[in-house]
């Protein structure tokens, strides 16, 4: 035969030999191994997500739960390989939805990068009468399925939304940490972020088997997820409600506070928003609505938001000026209405004044000759000093995201601010709290503790015990002492005293708090927001955004303090008029109801 025939011959029994060979490797030698790998292909497994756990309020009463839901998701390998079919499993999914097809589109395209074999999310909680009709014509929607589901839901509502937050999906970052899956919900804000580890529980799983469709056959084993742990809070849901009723129409905040050991009864912030909103992800035009409010209902007023204290830094003050002997009880300073500083008046409150005053009516009146004569004694770092070292200008550390630090201006940090050196006149202003001073309402209410509770610098909390799904306490809450003030104890009965004046004295500034059957002693303060050449009296008359902030800070009752209480309303005036009576209204229902 020709060298070329015999050649292609050869080549070719080489080629059926080969085949032969492999063939009876496959068949005869690794026959049950690929037999395995072969059934291995139709077997997958599914994750099973455990129930969040459930948020209780003081009282034990719920306050965030689950719900059941139906969550769309989309195996993009279970998907048919025909585009036409693709593309009309898509349209249909879209017009159930109804949603546009590049809204569904965009989806899969935000998680290209992940494995084919991950469930990615289309849509959450689309009802029980789209999920049976999509799993009725799962030939026609070939790769995506329904997943029962939970969904978060708050029965407080908007009464506890800065304080238990919301939820939110999982970020990238989050996906890139590892733990969780696209279309996760994760705590965003409050206590769902700060708790999130023990909220979400442990995942699960099931072997299933499944078909060339990417339908289930049969289960060939499971492992059940771990419920997450229960935490309970120590913020009251009906003190919440009051609080939200009194702020109807404000803008503002009030926290109440244990002064012996920081337990938290109430953090309302208004206005507030409502948390469900976000459970199934917020639609775009509420998102837009939230953050275009000017009102701004999702910064956390108590604890994010800082503000001039106004008279309510007088305690501070004087408690400082007695501590160092500038002032003592006996001292008195005149007030004509104002006083007269390098070339500038220096007004007080009362235009004609208030005549010869000690420290217990500078406080009970407000006198703000009287401090500013303490101004004129004392450097701006003592007064600093006492004022950051009682919690004021720095965080507090309390259980929530988001804290402001505040400031207290001192010498050195207006050299490394500004570039300018300390003023005597801004001592002035600052000693009735204003200028650069600013502080939150939750450093207000930890201040007045540390002065009831004999100079204890406590860590405030909202989060009272984590409790697992066996019942067991896995985390407890309790008294913190962040650090230790050296409190003078007569300088502190003073200020307590004339504090007690504002409120029960016959011409305090407080007596809108007045409690019948309590003793409660309070300080108001008014803090400005603009300075006017010319004193407008009537607030209405003023521009909403100029009036002052009315601030209230408040311990009761007076001989065993139980309560601290601390109020500022955004541009409510003046602080006994309108912060007070708020302090009133939650302090009765504080000292009845605990």
């Amino acid at each position: 035969m020709p060298s070329r025939f015999r050649l292609f011959l050869g080549l070719f029994s080489v080629l059926i030999l080969t085949g032969l060979v492999t063939l009876f490797r496959m068949q005869i030698l690794k026959g049950s191994y690929y037999k395995s790998l072969s059934e291995n292909n139709r077997i997958r497994i599914e994750r099973l997500k455990p129930p969040r756990g459930i948020i209780y309020d003081s009282r034990g009463d719920v306050v965030a739960e689950n719900l059941p839901s139906f969550n769309l998701y989309l195996v993009r390998e279970d998907m048919s390989r025909d585009p036409e079919r693709r593309r009309r499993a898509i349209e249909g999914i879209a017009k159930i939805l109804g949603k546009d097809v590049s809204e569904v589109k965009a989806k899969i395209r935000k998680y290209r990068g992940m494995p084919p074999f991950v469930p990615i999310p289309i849509a959450v909680d689309i009802g029980r009468e789209r999920a049976v009709y999509v799993e009725a014509n799962s030939e026609r929607f070939q790769g995506f399925k329904v997943v029962p589901s939970l969904k978060r839901f708050y029965p407080g509502g908007i009464y506890l939304s800065h304080v238990l937050g919301y939820m939110g999906e999982v970020s990238k970052n989050d996906l890139e940490k590892g733990g969780y899956y696209p279309g996760d919900m994760v705590g965003k804000s409050g206590v769902e972020k700060v708790m999130e580890g023990y909220l979400r529980g442990k995942d699960g799983g099931m072997e299933v088997e499944i078909n060339a469709l990417g339908r289930r056959i049969k289960v060939l084993g499971k492992v059940e997820p771990v419920k997450g742990d229960d935490v309970y809070l120590t913020v009251d849901l009906k003190l919440q409600r009051l609080c939200h009723k009194l702020f109807e129409g404000k803008a503002g905040g009030v926290v109440v506070m244990n002064p012996w050991d920081g337990r938290i009864y109430a953090l309302y912030s208004s206005p507030p928003f409502d948390p469900n909103w976000f459970s199934t992800g917020i639609t775009p035009r509420r998102w837009r609505r939230l953050v275009k409010d000017p009102l701004k209902p999702l910064n956390n007023r108590v604890i994010s938001c800082s503000y001039a204290p106004g008279s309510t830094f007088k305690v501070v003050v004087a408690l400082a000026a007695l501590t160092e002997k500038v002032i003592d009880e006996s001292t008195e300073f005149f007030c004509g209405g104002y006083l007269f500083f390098k070339g500038r008046r220096y007004r007080c409150w009362k235009d004609y004044g208030h005549g010869r005053v000690d420290i217990y009516r500078a406080i009970a009146e407000s006198c703000d000759v009287f401090f500013y004569n303490i101004g004129l004694r004392m450097n701006v770092d003592t007064i600093a000093r006492y004022a950051m070292d009682l919690g004021l200008g720095r965080r507090v550390g309390i259980d929530l995201p988001g804290e402001r630090m505040g400031l207290v201006p001192t010498s050195r940090w207006k050299r490394k601010a500004l570039g300018e050196r300390w003023y005597k006149g801004e001592t002035l202003s600052l000693v009735i709290g204003q200028g650069f001073i600013h502080v939150t309402p939750i450093q207000q209410a930890v201040m007045l503790s540390a002065l009831v509770n004999g100079g204890y610098i406590l860590k405030p909390f909202v989060v009272s015990k984590v409790v697992d799904s066996a019942g067991e306490v896995v985390f407890e809450n309790g008294r913190r002492v962040r650090s230790r003030f050296p409190l003078d104890k007569h300088a502190a009965q003073v200020v307590k005293k004339a504090m007690l004046m504002v409120v029960e004295g016959d011409h305090g500034t407080g007596r809108r708090a007045k409690i019948e059957g309590f003793e409660v002693a309070g300080k108001t303060g008014t803090a400005q927001v603009v300075r006017f050449k010319k004193r407008i009296k009537d607030v209405k008359k003023m521009p909403y955004r100029f009036r002052d902030h009315a601030w209230f800070i408040a311990f009761a009752p007076y001989d065993r303090p139980r309560f601290v209480v601390a109020v500022v309303v955004e541009h409510g005036g003046h602080g006994g008029d309108v912060a007070a009576p708020i302090a009133r209204e939650v302090l009765r229902y504080a000292l009845y109801n605990f």
